[in-house]
């Protein structure tokens, strides 16, 4: 199962890629952060609008519940190395453990999209399916 962040930010969309800004640095509360996961054999997405990027309860429930809801006894939980991403990633599997799962943490190098490319699917699956709504 895979794990990252996304925000909906379509006001940057028509601007060059110098003149973009991450929302977090824009200081803008109308992006909510979303996480979004994607189990690798079903290929099952999740995705859960948070208040704030990493320990929130109620994220961290509802992936809980996602994760459970596989079926599996057996979790490899992968993420990208970013501290909000990975401090989350820690209380799931703190929550798995507690039920039994056995979690297997992987994490991938920060920004290196490469080796991110199921999170990245996964969050461009949210976003086209989102919009289509």
């Amino acid at each position: 199962v895979v794990c990252d962040y996304m925000y909906f930010n379509d006001i940057q969309k028509h601007k060059s890629p110098e003149e973009q800004q991450d929302p977090e640095e824009m200081g803008d509360k109308t992006h909510s952060p979303i996480v979004v996961a994607r189990d690798r054999r079903s290929g099952m997405v999740f995705a859960w609008v948070c208040q704030t990027k990493g320990m929130e309860r109620n994220a961290i429930n509802a992936y809980r519940d996602f994760a459970l809801s596989l079926g599996i006894n057996r979790v490899k939980l992968r993420s990208d190395g970013e501290e909000s991403v990975r401090s989350f990633i820690e209380e799931v599997s703190k929550e798995l453990r507690a039920t039994n799962i056995e979690v297997v943490p992987y994490k991938t190098p920060k920004g290196d999209s490469q080796s991110a490319g199921l999170q990245e699917s996964a969050v461009h699956v949210v976003k086209c399916k989102t919009r289509s709504i």
